[in-house]
């Protein structure tokens, strides 16, 4: 005690000492960061590996079933989740908490770089996962006039400002205009794509330094400096191909087509048009059978063929002597009436007659005229003579041939209208017959008619060099669409006959004209195996391909623009605009991150747009108003402790003395938590507010054992100083320990709990031992400055007597004696009593709602609207805009709505518009507007899934977004799964109070396996890669380099037009991938196996299992309840799936594992209490009667949350677990007392009384100053204030009703236990045994 003595000697050193520690403790409170929550440390690892072009079960197998295998034997690792996606492989590692994450993520890479990937991937990234990360900020900038582009230019600018500011981390965009250089190849060019890339990668590659020269003693560096640096040098790059056989045949049929259009005229045309029709129909009929008779010819054609030829070039003498001679001696022999088709044939030849001729008359030979007794060939014949000897010296027109014919009736059965004859005449007199039948001759041995022959049936041309122009046209007049691609021709060509002057141009088209016709003709793919282009036209036109080698410009075969497009937009009261959203870095100052953001606001002058920027999501001020109320809470709680100790010990000096000691305390700490570098949030200042209350217990119980001393001892006030100290010192340690032990395990729990109530541990460890050395060390120095000189006490006096009345506390104290020796008469009974009352109040919890943590109302409400893989932005922009509009129309009392859309979420499989509705201060129910808005949605009748919640910025900021309940299924099929969920939802919903209930499980998705055949590839002289590149150009798009322009990194991409790629070919095998040795488009089906597959967009497995989570969202009931339901549904499915199973996640997840944790906390600290107190006490049995205490502080807690509805919460399990160290504390104090007093001589009935009677008074100070300081936290007023209400809550309760009881209760359970026997109206007699047997202990 000797340095004891020499301290409390020394006033001004404890003085300078405090004035020190109060300067340092605010010098390092102004420089401590200020966040909402504590800085979590979450075990998470990601490792996300690109693969552009893969599909999901590609990137399954290849890459993330390799990475998973490997990585999943690492040490400390609890589970191992994988997302498979198009493109991407995500891997997302949970580790023990505690764990070196950055030794794992220098493990991960080690391992990684042994596995064998495939050769298109990208480096694996490795990351950690900030869950807790919530933007600190979120600006929106817009303009109502300008381009959103020129927005674009000033919020980069503005960005790169607002990276400068200390303590900011990542700062993402939302509606940004993503830009590219896009080469986009023209149709019908695309072979050509390859020299592009070729051409930019090559250059890119070398633009190298060349060296160095030596000029005038120094060394002069030359560079090369030929890479383009802008679009337009791109467009003007120069490429020269060598003109092989493959180039010449690509493009000599496109040029020969493009000549046979443009050198016809309408009149062309149109005799295709009306020949062709004629034969088209019979020709398809013929081609059609398998085995072709003569019958199936049309005899028409044949015949008035036949006879044109005959009546044109015969006289009517030669006529008449061809039937006198022969023909009539055929038609009446019997053998030529039985003639078979090819004697007849014979015939022909040999007479030199056409066998139609024949054919004809040997029909008509075997019909008599009755009348004339002659047959039908005859008078037919004779009628042929006549009509030729009236038109000998005429021109016999095609209306003559036309009578004649109807005269004869050849066109009796065919009932042929006499125009159609006249027209059929027409093309049958120009028609050269031998062309004719011999297209009819091949058709019929099955052979295939050349196009010339083709043409020249048709058109009834001679001139070979004639028919070889108009053979490719010919392609198509056999197929299905002759007729309408013979119009099509036929109408342009007619229509641009002349100019708008109507003047005469020529047949020669615009190239425009020309695609515009092209595309709208249905021609065969072997015409053209691409679709043409304007610039494709023009660059065949103006290029050389007789030629040995051939220039051209990436302009003159590419559209070639700096393009822009949104892949996830932004709006501001309807106007376009770009969100910034800033992050801090771990332990970031929030407010002054804030501060800096709004000078630079202030000061920014846009440059490009007449913009505006708002702050319209400013999180530093509900940190600064959480935290504010925090302090306010604090300062409140100090104010009224004070005022308690005055109203109980009525000296200003002393209440002084203890005022100093709280300060004090609460600024030591803070210095230790800046040290530790632990922020200025929510949790620790609520820890330093649940300990306010605490801080001055120890002061208490010095200061009134220094004053018992003084006034008992007469001494000086140092001697009561270091007497009354050593008094309570035993017990003092005592208690605080045992308020120490009860938090200290939750630092060593495992879990989401300790992350988040770390600092509140450490604010209570280090405010209540400061406050142990603050009462031993400071408190007995300032009483001996405060009370150097004896205090004598005021003695009342009324009617000149003196007043020996007993003052209040005295009375009390009195009360208290006479009430405990009636109570101990009866302990068993008392002790039974509570007991039942304990056991009784676990019935309350069954009121009592169950939830993670306490919802925090700021009026935010957070609409989603899930849209599928694949939908378009502009679909999901457009359907989100009409939502806001029916919101905006409909729901009262909102501030403000900012929306986004686009893709989120850390796997980027689908896009979604988000409402962020911020409410006014005249909506007094977030939760029931949030059910009127899920309603409305509702009532929309979307296709897409949709969810509407109330956000909570404390809960979103440590969840990471995880919002509702959900529960993982996992199995070994994925249309299992899916069926599973579906069956799970559907009777999730019949639960009360599960207003939704959906999954993410993606639908189905095709995908296509290739397998190219080296073989075949060699075969058609193609290369590989090649190919791979041209399929990659054409499908995805080849990103070549980067290029800056108007400031801006922009990506140079190569690619293929939508048109052709995206619904020209009817299958991927008809996909062209090059050209062969002889210049023929090669079709992927030509070098390769194109397996079809159906599969997923995302493969989500954990443990190797496909797994689907379901999520449900809740009104009206807790969280807890909301988890049995959707667990029981799960059960209840699952029963018919063997082999599946579910876990909970989500909050149910960090729910069930904070009680779990917490659970552990609290048997620990159980041990640690009963292990203090019993060490304190030297006793096994004393530490029982002090627990004793326990049940009772229980019993207040749940009345209090019943009271209130306050629901079940991590927070308030803290609480119950924060009223073991201090509801003991109490009985600490009355059962040394009692021991002090038993020492001391006192019998034991007298000890136990008196004890009890001379401690009531610290106990009911110290318990009010601790449950009236709690009252502001309880309260829960103002922004954050709810998130510690349930720990004031269940304080106050426990500790307002366990002291009641433990003034009682631990008296009675230390005579019940030592047998002591209490008689009404009787001394108490002890016998030597039961004296020794308490002496012993």
């Amino acid at each position: 005690m000797r340095f004891f003595k020499e301290l409390f000697k020394r006033p001004i050193t404890i003085c300078f000492a405090i004035i020190l520690s109060i300067l340092v403790g605010v010098i390092a409170t102004s420089n401590m960061n200020i966040a909402l929550l504590p800085d979590m440390a979450l075990p998470f690892l990601t490792v996300q590996t690109m693969y552009v072009g893969a599909s999901a079960e590609t990137i399954d197998e290849q890459v993330t079933s390799p990475l998973s295998n490997t990585l999943s034997n690492m040490a400390n690792l609890e589970a191992i989740s994988t997302y498979s996606v198009d493109n991407c492989s995500v891997l997302v590692m949970q580790f023990k908490y505690g764990t070196d994450l950055d030794e794992k993520e220098s493990d991960i890479e080690t391992l990684i770089k042994s596995i064998s990937l495939p050769s298109g991937c990208e480096d694996p990234v490795v990351s950690a996962v900030d869950l807790n990360g919530t933007a600190l900020a979120t600006l929106t900038i817009y303009s109502e006039t300008d381009d959103i582009k020129d927005v674009y230019k000033d919020t980069l600018e503005l960005k790169n400002q607002l990276s400068s500011i200390e303590g900011v981390g990542n700062i993402s965009l939302v509606g940004d205009p993503t830009q590219k250089v896009s080469i986009k190849v023209a149709n019908g060019l695309e072979m050509m794509s390859g020299l592009i890339v070729q051409k930019i990668a090559t250059d890119d590659k070398l633009d190298i330094p060349l060296g160095n020269i030596e000029s005038g003693g120094s060394n002069i560096a030359i560079n090369n400096y030929s890479k383009a640096q802008s679009v337009e040098a791109i467009k003007n790059l120069t490429m020269f191909v060598d003109l092989g056989t493959e180039t010449n045949s690509t493009f000599t049929s496109v040029q020969t087509f493009l000549n046979n259009i443009e050198s016809m005229n309408a009149d062309d045309v149109l005799k295709i048009k009306n020949n062709g029709l004629i034969m088209h129909d019979d020709i398809k009929l013929i081609k059609s059978k398998s085995k072709v008779e003569l019958e199936d010819f049309q005899p028409l054609i044949s015949t008035i063929s036949s006879f044109t030829s005959l009546i044109d070039n015969t006289s009517a003498s030669l006529l008449r002597a061809l039937w006198n001679t022969v023909l009539k001696r055929l038609v009446e022999s019997d053998d030529f009436k039985n003639l078979d088709d090819a004697s007849l044939q014979v015939l022909a030849t040999n007479l030199k007659v056409e066998y139609s001729v024949l054919k004809w008359l040997q029909d008509n030979a075997k019909d008599i005229d009755p009348v004339t007794n002659t047959t039908k060939a005859e008078e037919k014949w004779e009628t042929i003579c006549t009509f030729k000897e009236n038109h000998a010296d005429s021109e016999i027109s095609n209306e003559d041939y036309a009578t004649l014919f109807y005269d004869i009736e050849v066109t009796s059965e065919e009932k042929i209208s006499k125009a159609e004859l006249i027209e059929d005449i027409d093309f049958a007199r120009r028609v050269n017959s031998v062309y004719f039948n011999d297209v009819m001759n091949k058709l019929i041995k099955g052979e295939e008619p050349t196009n010339a022959e083709y043409a020249m049936m048709f058109i009834g041309l001679v001139s070979i060099s004639e028919v070889t122009n108009y053979a490719v046209l010919m392609d198509f007049i056999v197929e299905e669409n002759f007729a309408s691609n013979i119009d099509i021709i036929y109408n342009y060509k007619l229509n641009h006959q002349h100019d708008e002057n109507g003047t005469m141009v020529g047949d020669k088209m615009p190239s425009k004209d020309y695609v515009g016709l092209y595309n709208q003709m249905d021609l065969p793919s072997n015409l053209l195996a691409l679709k043409p282009s304007e610039k494709m036209v023009d660059f065949v036109r103006n290029s050389d391909f007789s030629s040995a080698s051939l220039s051209f410009k990436v302009d003159d075969i590419a559209d070639v623009a700096v393009i822009e497009s949104f892949e996830s937009a932004a709006y501001y009261n309807s106007n376009r605009a770009i969100q910034i959203k800033l992050y801090g870095v771990s332990g970031a100052n929030a407010t002054s991150i804030v501060k800096e953001v709004n000078k630079i606001i202030d000061k920014y002058s846009f440059k490009y747009s007449n913009s505006k920027v708002l702050l319209i999501n400013d999180q530093s001020a509900f940190i600064s108003s959480s935290i504010n109320n925090m302090v306010v809470s604090l300062v409140i709680g100090a104010v009224l402790a004070i005022m308690v100790i005055y109203l109980f010990l009525r000296k200003v000096r002393s209440s002084l003395i203890i005022g100093i000691s709280m300060p004090l305390s609460v600024l030591l700490t803070l210095l230790v938590l800046y040290a530790m570098g632990i922020t200025l949030n929510m949790v620790s200042v609520g820890g330093l507010a649940v300990g306010i209350g605490m801080l001055v217990d120890n002061s208490i119980v010095v200061l009134e054992s220094i004053t018992s001393e003084r006034e008992k001892n007469k001494g000086t006030a140092l001697e009561s100083a270091i007497s009354g100290t050593k008094l309570v010192m035993g017990s003092l340690i005592g208690s605080t320990l045992t308020s120490i032990c009860v938090f200290f395990p939750i630092l060593f729990i495992a879990g989401l709990t300790r992350e988040i109530f770390k600092d509140l541990a450490w604010s209570i460890i280090f405010s209540l031992s400061f406050s142990l050395l603050v009462a031993i060390l400071i408190i007995p120095g300032l009483y001996c400055m405060f009370f150097k000189k004896e205090e004598k006490p005021k003695v009342k006096v009324k009617n000149n007597k003196k007043d020996d009345k007993p003052g209040v506390m005295e009375k009390i104290k009195n009360k208290y004696g006479t009430i405990l020796n009636k109570v101990l008469c009866k302990k068993g009974t008392l002790i039974i009593a509570t007991f039942a009352i304990f056991i009784a109040s676990f019935g309350l919890l069954a009121t009592c709602n169950v939830e993670f943590l306490p919802s925090i109302d700021q009026g935010k409400i957070e609409t989603s609207i899930k849209y599928a893989p694949g939908t378009s932005p502009e679909y999901c922009e457009q359907t989100t805009l009409e939502v806001v509009d029916k919101i905006n129309e409909s729901i009262e009392n909102i501030d403000t709505i900012s929306v986004s859309v686009g893709f989120s979420g850390l796997i980027e499989t689908n896009r979604y518009g988000t409402l962020a509705i911020q409410l006014n201060d005249k909506a007094k129910d977030t939760k029931a507007v949030a059910e009127d808005i899920r309603e409305l949605v509702g009532s929309l009748n979307l296709e897409e899934e949709y969810s509407v919640s109330v956000i909570d910025g404390v809960i979103a900021s440590i969840m990471g977004g995880i919002s509702g309940v959900s529960l993982s299924i996992t199995g070994e099929s994925v249309d299992a799964l899916e069926s599973i969920a579906k069956e799970v939802e559907k009777d999730v919903l019949t639960k009360k109070g599960i207003k939704s209930a959906s999954d993410n499980m993606l639908s189905k998705s095709t995908s296509y396996n290739v397998s190219f055949n080296d073989e075949a590839l060699a075969s058609k002289g193609l290369d590989y890669s090649t190919v791979v590149q041209t399929m990659r150009i054409g499908l995805a798009g080849y990103d070549v380099r980067t290029l800056v322009v108007e400031g801006i990194e922009t990506t140079v991409n190569v690619k293929w037009n939508d048109d052709t790629i995206g619904g020209y070919y009817a299958t991927l095998g008809d996909y062209i991938v090059g050209t062969d040795k002889s210049g023929n488009f090669v079709k992927l089906s030509e070098v390769a196996n194109v397996e079809e597959k159906i599969g997923r967009h995302v493969i989500r497995k954990t443990g190797g299992l496909n797994q689907v989570d379901i999520t449900v969202e809740a009104y009206g009931i807790d969280t807890n309840t909301a988890s049995k339901y959707l667990q029981e549904s799960a059960k209840k499915v699952l029963k018919n799936y063997v082999g599946y199973s579910y876990q909970t996640s989500g909050i149910s997840y960090y729910l069930t594992d904070a009680f779990k944790g917490l659970f552990i906390a609290a048997s620990i600290s159980f041990f640690l209490l009963y292990a203090v107190i019993a060490c304190l006490f030297e006793s096994l049995r004393k530490p029982i009667i002090i627990i004793m205490s326990f049940p009772f502080g229980f019993v207040g807690a749940f009345i209090a949350l019943a009271i209130t509805g306050t629901a079940i919460s991590v927070v308030s399990f803290i609480g119950l677990v924060m009223l073991m160290g201090v509801v003991v504390n109490n009985a600490i104090v009355l059962l040394e007392r009692i021991e002090q007093l038993r020492d001391g001589g006192l019998e034991i009935h007298e000890a136990i009384i008196e004890g009890c009677k001379q401690r009531v008074r610290p106990v009911l100070m110290t318990t009010l100053t601790t449950i009236l300081a709690l009252i502001p936290m309880a309260l829960g007023l103002g922004d954050g204030g709810a998130l510690m209400a349930p720990l004031g809550i269940v304080a106050f309760g426990g500790l307002l009703v366990s002291t009641l009881v433990t003034l009682f209760v631990i008296p009675a359970t230390f005579a019940l236990m030592y047998k002591i026997k209490f008689v009404k109206g009787k001394d108490y007699q002890v016998t030597k045994t039961e004296e020794q047997e308490i002496k012993n202990e």
